[in-house]
């Protein structure tokens, strides 16, 4: 299996279960989904984009990842 973006994660977790168990899989995907956009993944530097862009690697602070 195979995907870009999103696409790569669902095809992981799908991956991940045997044939005959798309419920449960389907389930996974649903809690990751839920939990991933529950969990703040950027946040902004101190200095803002500005800061960023500036003097740092990149927009945002990625240090939650």
């Amino acid at each position: 299996m195979s995907g870009i973006a999103a696409g790569t994660v669902n095809a992981a977790i799908l991956s991940s279960f045997p044939i005959g168990s798309e419920k449960e899989a389907v389930t996974k995907m649903e809690q990751f989904w839920t939990d991933a956009s529950a969990t703040p993944l950027y946040k902004d530097w101190l200095g803002g984009i500005t800061e960023g862009f500036l003097m740092k690697g990149g927009l945002y602070n990625s240090s939650p990842l």
